[in-house]
């Protein structure tokens, strides 16, 4: 990690489907009104993780990233099957547009 590399911890993420998240401060982007943060986030539901806005990295980075998750036990999951409209069990609620809010977005 770098130094402009910042942990959070599951204290800050009660209300979230994720528990910790590792945000890439190096990666930031700022667009008109808001502020794009990279972050790996850990879902609280099995091991699955993610990077919100990896296109902002390398995909050498992203290949790199995902062989050390892969390696520790973590099931990397893309940014595109994320996006796909949620269709599981709790389809009837509206709190879950797509499987990204699902298992790694606040709630």
């Amino acid at each position: 990690l770098s130094e402009h590399t910042v942990f959070e911890g599951a204290i800050y993420n009660q209300d979230a489907s994720f528990s910790i998240a590792i945000i890439f401060k190096e990666r930031e982007n700022t667009e008109k009104d808001y502020i794009i943060q990279p972050a790996l986030r850990f879902s609280n539901f099995g091991d699955m993780t993610n990077i919100g806005w990896g296109d902002l990295f390398e995909e050498e980075e992203m290949e790199r990233i995902e062989g050390i998750l892969n390696e520790e036990g973590f099931t990397y999951i893309p940014n595109d099957e994320l996006e796909k409209d949620y269709d599981g069990v709790m389809k009837g609620n509206s709190d879950f547009p797509n499987w990204r809010t699902r298992f790694f977005d606040w709630i």
